[in-house]
């Protein structure tokens, strides 16, 4: 899970105080995503992917909806032993109440790498 200081581990128990003695808690969620790659030329190599989830509980003690949404892309083009690539990912993360504004994170990156043959 993403958290305001990076990423956080997910606790493996529940608080007590979040559990209503003889209640039931159930949860609601969907999710779908895509991707897509192409080879327009013989070096270069170019795919997106973009995914999408919502959920929520169904409880009236404890109300509690998530919301991800994940962008990427990346690019690859090759000059005889120099690759040069790069990429760009977005997520947009929602966890709580109903109307919690979300955490935006985006990343950009470049780069050139060259292949050598030892042997």
């Amino acid at each position: 899970m993403f958290g305001t200081n990076g990423l956080v581990s997910v606790p493996t128990t529940v608080p007590t105080e979040l559990i209503n003695a003889g209640g039931f808690t159930s949860y609601r969620s969907t999710g779908w995503g895509g991707s897509l790659g192409i080879n327009p030329t013989k070096r270069l190599i170019v795919s997106a992917s973009y995914g999408k989830s919502n959920g929520s509980t169904i409880d009236p003690v404890v109300q509690i909806s998530t919301n991800n949404t994940i962008i990427t892309s990346r690019f690859e083009y090759r000059l005889r032993k120099v690759f040069i690539n790069g990429g760009y990912t977005r997520l947009q993360q929602s966890v709580g109440t109903p109307g919690t504004a979300p955490l935006e994170v985006t990343s950009y990156y470049a780069g050139i790498s060259r292949w050598f043959n030892f042997f």
